[in-house]
């Protein structure tokens, strides 16, 4: 919910192809056999609140953190798994008012699970897991071109990300150890603080010519 928008979701399972319905607002003409969510949208006007909107998005979001509205802008994290689709991937849709899609990133992380996830004005940060936990920051300034900055690679797994100030980021979650048949389970409660700094340095890849100039200035 937003001071002028609320937002529910419904889980949708297909057991076979799903063709998107006569008339049905859909991100895609139609969707694999699995998850999907269907997504409403209502308007809030003083103490009157009006239907506006559906729409249909691949997969499943995780809970009430992987949904968040800006500048009248609706974003959505779902993941999607099953036998149908081999492995599991995650999945980021960014839609527009009337619930039309204006970009997406799919396929992301393959094979991992998605564990938490939090929208901190133009950024998301996500973390998905396998054996380590990667914890990934996406740069959604632009709308119709999100992009992944970066991702950081530690044991364990954060279940809850919590802001802490627009620096840093708490993560609440779980360590983890490999097992005697090298795979991974719980070893304990953890709780990480990450830095978010976004400051581009000498050496990084692809600075622009007037950021060259300034490093060599230095």
């Amino acid at each position: 919910m937003s001071l002028d928008s609320i937002y529910l979701t419904s889980y949708m399972y297909q057991a076979n192809r799903f063709s998107c319905p006569i008339n049905a607002r859909c991100i895609m003409p139609w969707f694999p056999q699995g998850q999907n969510t269907l997504v409403h949208k209502f308007d809030i006007n003083s103490s009157d609140i009006k239907y506006s909107n559906s729409a249909i998005v691949p997969g499943a979001p995780l809970n009430q953190y992987s949904m968040d509205e800006k500048d009248d802008n609706f974003r959505i994290i779902t993941s999607s798994s099953g036998w149908w689709r081999g492995e599991s991937e995650t999945g980021l849709y960014i839609l527009d008012e009337d619930l039309e899609m204006v970009s997406s990133l799919t396929g992301l992380w393959k094979g991992e699970r998605f564990q938490s996830s939090r929208f901190m004005g133009d950024k998301l940060f996500l973390v998905t897991f396998k054996q380590i936990d990667p914890f990934f920051a996406i740069d959604l300034s632009d709308i119709k071109n999100p992009t992944v900055l970066g991702e950081l690679k530690i044991p364990g797994y954060s279940t809850y990300l919590h802001p802490y100030d627009d620096k840093h980021i708490i993560g609440l979650g779980y360590d983890t150890v490999e097992n005697q048949w090298w795979g991974t389970q719980n070893a304990g409660i953890k709780l990480d603080l990450y830095e978010i700094n976004y400051d581009r340095k000498c050496g990084d890849n692809n600075l622009t010519a007037d950021e060259e100039k300034k490093c060599k200035s230095c």
